[in-house]
């Protein structure tokens, strides 16, 4: 997988003696061990914290001790847990928050510990305080939140209390009392959160804390509460433990800490008291995306910025984060001297055994994170569980995960009909269960709608599902047949006990919507000049130069082919009738293609349906006040529902042993819906 280079300036690191084996040729740093503060890890390898959901009663569960176990059997040096509140008043906005202060958090911990020390890793745990970005309204119970001062959170919009001195105080006594939780528990150290605009980060950043007191205005005031925070949980743990921060590298808003600044914050807290790393994120609630960068963004987006604490910090180690998805990318920035671990974390989300493919020299089996987003921070910005969309057993460990794929008792025929990621990933896991698989796919190649995907700017990584899976099919002898349409004959002439019906959708072009059942169609969407998006993607040329883009599903299909055809030159309008376009996009996301569809000239008419397409215009009517008007065009692009191809399925039902129905060809929803109903067929055939 190409990667692109680092943008690396720190000094050259120290040389790692190499492991023996085939890591210690391709990957020797990357493999080799590292002490961070009491411990030693086995491997550079991090996976970092990230909020999960699957939290029971506000403390750790089992299925996050299944997950983060899951990771260190996979070879990963290290996992730091999920944001553990240190008080009841951190809470952001997430419903099933974790929390380290109650006396019942050390016995959760200590399974967590447990079970990965057991596999030879180490955990971490993150404590934190949300400060003023907490939803006050998310429990039955409502919740005050607190700040350095009275400014509200950008995401909950609601106005902190400025903390007093008992309040400070309440909170760094309750940093302490979970890092002592912490030990008992057996967890190997604690990392606090200082970046992404929580709690210490207000306090130190001039952006948010506006106070006159001792906790504000000088840098020195602004660093009072990092520095009591470290002290005393070092006054109560001893010194047989590690204890690092994570920091925002550069808030990236005017008036808040850059990268200068944040050298300056991390010198003095090294100099002050004892941090035995530094784990450097970037950004706040005020900056978007780029703390969970999307595909949008480059690998290794954020390398230099651990560079240059790194330089600034010399002897204490560093972690770099930002879309370090590929071992050898791990590798270069390590060797580079920009910093001493690399976090892996949604790359160990995606594929568990990233690490041990990579040591054993395995690095073609490896499924790369692509950057969506779309089941991993897009479920977590609902409060659901986050799961990964290239990889459905991800927060299933329990009962999906690859020590649980066992062999089938009996080896069947099975065709799967469909090749597009439902398809594939039925046969792939049919086929390490040890079945017989046929993989019937009309197109000349494998892929499905990924083949479309993949032509709209910045999604070229989708075509990672197209490279993995298919060669996972022939490592597996899936006997793959392409190029020709299956028919229900043809299929029972292969004599199947199981058939798995994988054969997508298509378009809708009437015009119908299902927020207005009543009406079957659009006037005029039988004209030569309407077009799908899938047409469009297909046929760029056949769209004219004023084109008006129909959003009725709110979807990344509507605002990635409205940016195809804005940076392709066409003066494009969208109309859609939500509030927004793509309402069902993560705010990080959808935020980078409203710049970019802005830049390009692109316009969206919100709360808006277009009621009536003509040869040269459109009418379209505000969603409100019923008022129209009407708007020249040259095209018309619908992105509206679908239509399930499901005939094979009517065809064979009653005919053979065992018959699934999954993916759009069941009901045209979304990608990871389908390849985690591809997964389930492939489990039970």
């Amino acid at each position: 997988m190409a990667t692109p280079d680092p943008p690396v300036t720190a000094p050259p690191r120290a040389t790692a003696s190499a492991p023996s084996g085939p890591a210690g040729h391709r990957f020797p740093t990357l493999f080799s061990p590292l002490r961070v503060g009491a411990v030693e890890l086995a491997n550079r390898i991090v996976m970092t914290a990230h909020v999960t959901h699957y939290g029971e009663d506000h403390l750790i569960s089992q299925r996050h001790v299944d997950y983060y176990t899951e990771r260190i059997k996979g070879g990963a040096g290290l996992v730091i847990t999920e944001v553990q509140g240190v008080h009841p008043t951190s809470t952001a906005g997430f419903p099933e928050v974790c929390f380290a202060f109650p006396p019942e958090a050390v016995e959760r911990n200590a399974a967590l510990a447990a079970s990965v020390h057991a596999h030879g890793g180490r955990v971490f745990a993150q404590l934190w305080h949300s400060g003023m970005h907490t939803d006050g309204r998310l429990f039955s119970h409502y919740i005050q939140p607190v700040g350095p001062s009275s400014l509200p959170c950008t995401r909950y919009r609601e106005p902190p209390r400025e903390m007093e001195e008992e309040d400070i105080e309440e909170v760094i006594e309750g940093f302490a009392a979970s890092a002592a939780n912490l030990k008992a528990a057996g967890i190997d150290g604690a990392e606090i959160h200082m970046g992404h605009s929580y709690l210490i980060g207000q306090f130190l950043s001039p952006y948010y804390n506006r106070r006159t007191d001792r906790w504000g205005g000088s840098l020195d005031n602004r660093l009072r509460l990092a520095l009591a925070v470290l002290d005393r949980i070092w006054e109560r743990v001893g010194a047989d433990w590690t204890v690092g921060v994570r920091i925002s590298a550069d808030e990236l808003v005017p008036g808040g800490l850059g990268l200068a600044d944040m050298q300056q914050v991390c010198q003095a807290l090294v100099a002050r008291t004892r941090v035995d790393f530094i784990d450097c994120s970037v950004g706040t609630f005020n900056s978007g995306a780029i703390m969970v960068p999307p595909m949008y963004f480059p690998h290794g987006v954020n390398v230099h910025l651990a560079a240059a604490i790194r330089g600034a910090c010399p002897g204490t180690p560093v972690l770099a984060v930002g879309r370090i998805t590929d071992p050898a990318l791990a590798e270069k920035v390590l060797d580079s001297g920009a910093a001493d671990l690399v976090g892996m974390t949604r790359a160990l989300l995606c594929d568990p055994e990233l690490p041990n493919k990579a040591r054993s020299g395995r690095t073609e089996e490896i499924l790369h994170c692509i950057g969506c987003l779309q089941a991993c921070l897009g479920r977590m910005h609902d409060g659901k569980a986050i799961s990964c969309l290239l990889n459905p057993a991800a927060g299933k460990e329990r009962e999906w995960g690859p020590g649980n794929l066992v062999a089938a008792a009996e080896r069947r025929r099975v065709v799967v009909v469909g090749g597009g990621p439902a398809g594939m990933e039925a046969a792939r896991v049919a086929a390490q269960r040890g079945h017989a698989v046929t993989l019937l796919e009309k197109q000349s190649a494998l892929g499905g709608q990924v083949q479309l995907i993949v032509r709209q700017p910045k999604r070229e990584e989708f075509g990672e599902i197209t490279r993995w899976w298919p060669r996972e099919l022939e490592r597996l002898g899936v006997d793959v047949r392409t190029g020709r349409e299956a028919t229900a004959e043809g299929i029972l002439a292969l004599d199947p006990q199981v058939v798995i019906v994988a054969t997508g959708s298509v378009p809708d072009k009437t015009g119908f919507s299902y927020h207005e059942c009543d009406r079957p169609g659009m006037p005029g969407a039988e004209l030569p000049h309407v077009l799908t998006a899938w047409e469009v993607l297909e046929s760029p040329g056949r769209a004219g130069g004023r084109v008006i883009l129909v959003d009725e599903n709110g979807s990344y299909e509507a605002a990635c082919t409205a940016d195809f055809l804005a940076q392709r030159g066409h003066k494009v309008t969208v109309v859609t009738r939500w509030f927004r376009l793509g309402v069902d996009i993560p705010d990080a996301v959808i935020g980078l293609l409203y710049t970019r569809l802005a830049k390009a000239g692109a316009e969206v008419r919100t709360t808006a349906v277009v009621r009536e397409i003509a040869p040269d215009h459109v009418l379209i009517e505000n969603v409100f006040s019923k008022s129209s008007q009407t708007e020249p065009c040259d095209s018309v692009v619908l992105v509206m529902g679908k239509t399930p191809c499901n005939r094979l399925y009517r065809e064979l039902k009653g005919r053979v042993p065992a018959l699934h129905l999954i993916g759009d060809a069941a009901a045209p929803r979304v990608m990871d819906q389908a390849i985690y109903e591809g997964h389930k067929a492939g489990r039970q055939a």
